[in-house]
């Protein structure tokens, strides 16, 4: 292949050469005159530009599919194609233990036996580099061999362990309960998110002493760089790692389980809320009864930056406990409430994302003080949620601080009830609102002058769908590779902007 000219040191030209050269190719059906393998799909065109050119091409695309479409399976993955595009990609692929350090599975896609083959593969190719694993496992009717699969593809990656990165495990009721010992005692010295989602356990809290709850059960042997864990299910307890470094928690309890758990006790569920959190997600977390308010002790978290409350009424009493002097941004979603409490302070508090909720008005203001010093305020509510909250609103000053208002609404006529609220949240110079173009129009329908003047003065934005959701990662910022990623997140925001009424 020639040579851009990019760079011409001989370290650089060393390389380029080193990329090219032919060395331990397998035995596979690859064309002699052309090296190329006849499906390959790549035609002359692309193969003329310069090698380190295509190495970038190919990165990018490993990067973007290893985030955006890990169900995508039936796809070749990209290093499977890069290792049959000829001989020299194929000496490249199998000598780049990275790009074989990333493995899915979610069962059904394709044959077992197919699967099995093909992580015993990639933890050979992948050598000694970190490990990014993940499992999806259902329990379907006509389908046995879900205990067996579970068995042999986590009893694979068990020796592994000391390269473990990224762990995903997801099931459905028991395929994986009777091989939980296996993790037992492991150490896991490099592990650094662990996702456990099993939809039904056997273990009962009612059996156990309070110190058998809170053990960890399983990584016994140690992970010191754990910092991101989500545990969903109804036994968070059940699969529960060392807690001492983590800093990112994510716990949920599916609404789609019909089975309730025991009752968890108070101090049992505070035991998870580690001072040392700076990202906290709380959503539908089962029967957890919290004690009244005048018993309560404050909760310290000194570290928490992002906060994430969802469908649990009662926990969300919790917001008014904890003390977090550093909190940043604050998502409350599906959450009907009623009582006021003595409110809080959040005195760090930038960004407040209020979804669905139904609020009365003394809760509306005792929420509004919690939160007094939130600058960016997104409201995003659907018909059935939209005027609830205007009714909770009552016209009283909302936030002193805000600068940025964003109204994710349905086009209907309601949404022109928003307007004094919108104008109470005047208060500073260079005040945005960002609202969908059919909201904007059914305000301009009702109040066209006052909207004129809003466009006039450069108040009023059209709001972008992707800022709803941060990206598609939580916690926003950080590295991305090692954020939650949201594919299936109970927070996440749909746009209204084409929703019809």
């Amino acid at each position: 292949m020639p040579h851009s000219g990019i760079d011409n040191s001989p370290k650089y030209q060393a390389e380029v050469q080193r990329i090219v050269t032919i060395h331990n190719v397998d035995n596979l059906p690859v064309s002699e005159t052309t090296g190329v393998l006849p499906a390959s799909g790549f035609s002359d065109p692309i193969m003329r530009l310069p090698t380190e050119l295509i190495c970038l091409i190919f990165k990018v695309a490993r990067q973007d599919i290893s985030i955006k479409n890990k169900k995508a399976l039936k796809e070749l993955p990209t290093e499977v194609v890069l290792s049959h595009v000829s001989r020299n990609w194929r000496s490249w692929a199998l000598s780049t233990p990275s790009l074989w350090a990333d493995f899915s599975y979610r069962q059904g896609d394709c044959s077992f036996l197919a699967v099995f083959d093909r992580l015993t593969t990639y933890l050979e190719r992948s050598k000694t580099h970190w490990l990014y694993l993940s499992f999806t496992f259902h329990v379907s009717p006509g389908n046995n061999r879900s205990d067996t699969d579970a068995n042999d593809l986590l009893t694979k990656i068990i020796p592994h362990a000391v390269r473990w990165r990224r762990l995903s495990i997801i099931s459905d009721k028991r395929p994986v309960e009777h091989i939980k010992h296996l993790f037992r005692s492991i150490s896991a010295p490099n592990l650094h998110y662990l996702n456990i989602q099993i939809k039904r356990e056997s273990t009962s809290m009612a059996q156990s002493s309070l110190r058998a709850v809170l053990e960890a059960k399983i990584l016994r042997g140690g992970a010191p760089p754990l910092r991101v864990l989500h545990l969903a299910g109804l036994n968070l307890y059940s699969w529960l790692p060392p807690l001492s470094n983590i800093t990112t928690l994510i716990l949920e309890n599916p609404a789609y389980t019909l089975e309730m758990p025991e009752k968890m006790p108070w101090s049992s569920f505070i035991f998870l809320l580690k001072s040392s959190l700076e990202n906290l997600s709380i959503a539908g977390c089962g029967n957890i009864p919290p004690p009244s308010f005048d018993i309560a002790k404050p909760i310290p978290m000194p570290h928490l930056k992002q906060l994430r409350f969802s469908n649990h009424n009662s926990l969300f009493n919790l917001l008014w406990l904890i003390a977090a002097p550093l909190l940043d941004s604050l998502t409350v979603q599906n959450i009907n409430a009623s009582e006021p409490h003595f409110p809080n302070d959040f005195p760090s508090l930038r960004t407040l994302n209020i979804v669905n909720c139904g609020f009365k008005h003394h809760y509306f203001a005792s929420l509004r003080e919690l939160t007094w010093s939130t600058k960016h305020l997104t409201i995003s509510m659907d018909n059935r949620r939209g005027q609830d909250f205007i009714d909770a609103y009552s016209g009283e000053i909302t936030w002193p601080e805000l600068e940025v208002l964003n109204l994710n609404l349905q086009r209907t006529p309601k949404a022109a009830n928003y307007l004094p609220f919108i104008k109470a949240c005047l208060r500073r110079p260079g005040f945005t609102i960002r609202m969908h173009q059919p909201v904007q129009d059914v305000l301009t329908e009702h109040y066209p002058e006052v909207v004129s003047a809003f466009l006039m003065e450069g108040i009023i934005q059209t709001l972008n769908p992707c800022s709803l959701n941060g990206g598609g990662y939580w916690p926003a910022g950080g590295k991305v590779a090692e954020n939650f990623i949201c594919d299936d997140d109970v927070f996440y925001i749909p746009s209204h902007e084409r929703t019809p009424p």
